[in-house]
């Protein structure tokens, strides 16, 4: 089997991986293009080893300690490169090969895992947009044209249901308005004499008739006269309390009073 026969039988494969190659006392960097068992191209050197002439190439691995290295001669040129052709093909080779071909493997596979998240999340992306694309279309209705020569009383009832036509707009919640304060509570909080001020204004008396407003009175000037006679049996009551206190009566308190007078 002759060498060209051998090399169609041999696939290539592609690689990217830096070189440095030394040919002859001749020695230069380029890039690794494809490589099989029986030969390697480097493209991109500033130099071209003669057709024939014995190179070693070394190649620079992720993740090796050091290069791998290849050794042949040149069988021909390209251009921006040159290949060559192993001298001594052999199972080490091969494995280094494969090692090189398991490599280009992983680095492809880790592009395409690359490539597929981001598809997902342009994907992702394009889902989120989609409402947002079919508002903005369904707003884009065209509104009727008006036909030369037309009714304008006709286009302008076309008009109108149109606009009539059109969805509304959402409507922002509005804020919930606090229900205003019983009068009582209202009240509370403010002392006895403005609580009864605040009440006699919101007591209409246009409203009660004549017979009513009498019988009122009455009750009022009753009440006022019940809570008067609390009012000084309280102070009575706290006068004495004071007074036994202090080691005195109340009838004492009082007689003492009219004593200064005189």
């Amino acid at each position: 089997m002759d060498q060209a026969s051998a090399t169609r039988r041999s696939p290539r494969i592609r690689t990217w991986f830096e070189t440095h190659f030394s040919s002859q006392r001749q020695e230069g960097e380029g890039i690794l293009a494809d490589i099989s068992y029986t030969g390697a191209r480097i493209e991109d050197v500033e130099l071209q080893p003669k057709v024939g002439a014995h190179t070693i190439l070394y190649v620079s691995l992720p993740n090796q300690d050091k290069p791998f290295q290849l050794e042949g001669k040149v069988a021909r040129h390209t251009a921006g490169g040159f290949a060559i052709a192993y001298e001594k093909p052999g199972p080490e080779l091969r494995r280094g090969v494969d090692r090189v071909a398991t490599l280009v493997d992983a680095s492809k596979s880790a592009e395409l895992d690359a490539a597929s998240s981001l598809d997902t999340d342009d994907s992702a992306d394009a889902l989120d947009e989609a409402p947002q694309v079919l508002d903005a279309r369904s707003d884009k209705r065209q509104a009727p044209q008006t036909k030369p020569g037309s009714d304008p009383l006709d286009d302008m009832d076309t008009a109108i249901r149109f606009e009539e036509s059109k969805p509304e707009p959402a409507k922002e919640p509005a804020e919930k308005k606090s229900a205003p304060k019983p009068s009582a509570e209202r009240h509370s909080d403010a002392p006895a004499s403005v609580r009864v001020a605040r009440r006699a204004q919101d007591l209409d008396l246009a409203d009660y008739p004549l017979p009513e407003l009498e019988s009122l009175r009455k009750r009022i000037g009753d009440e006022i006269e019940k809570r008067r006679v609390a009012a000084k049996e309280r102070v009575r009551r706290e006068i004495e309390k004071l007074a036994e206190s202090e080691g005195f009566t109340i009838d004492e308190i009082v007689h003492s009073k009219d004593t200064d007078k005189r």
